[in-house]
């Protein structure tokens, strides 16, 4: 996977009806960026403005990341670039992107993300671990 270094910005495209997603979210706004990132839900009126052709990668299965650069990433590959995006995990991202790793992420990640309504349903339904995640 190659990310191109003039990169200065990120869209993030994620499922605002997916408690989880809304988390990795949360998560993703309180880190220290290098870059810049926006995050948009897919249905939102903006997403739909600001990029039209969204909808043929199937935003509601995967999470889309579109760059000022122009590159498009998906699933596995996003989650990378949002985490080439902070400068806590910049050196994981690199890590990640590594033919040895990027395979393992892509099995990986359908799995969660097929499952990600269930997972999130686990997670806010046990109200000891909801409040450890949201901190």
């Amino acid at each position: 996977m190659t990310i191109n270094q003039e990169m200065r910005s990120i869209e993030v495209y994620y499922d605002g009806n997916c408690g989880m997603c809304g988390r990795f979210n949360k998560w993703l706004e309180k880190q220290d960026h290098l870059i810049g990132v926006e995050l948009l839900s897919n249905t939102s009126e903006a997403a739909r403005e600001r990029f039209p052709e969204l909808v043929q990668y199937k935003p509601e299965k995967a999470m889309v990341i579109r760059t000022d650069t122009g590159e498009i990433y998906r699933a596995a590959e996003a989650t990378v670039i949002c985490l080439w995006a902070c400068r806590e995990y910049r050196g994981l991202a690199m890590k990640l992107r590594n033919p040895l790793l990027l395979p393992l992420a892509r099995k990986i990640y359908p799995l969660i993300a097929s499952n990600r309504h269930v997972i999130s349903k686990l997670l806010t339904d046990d109200k000891k671990l909801k409040g450890e995640l949201e901190n």
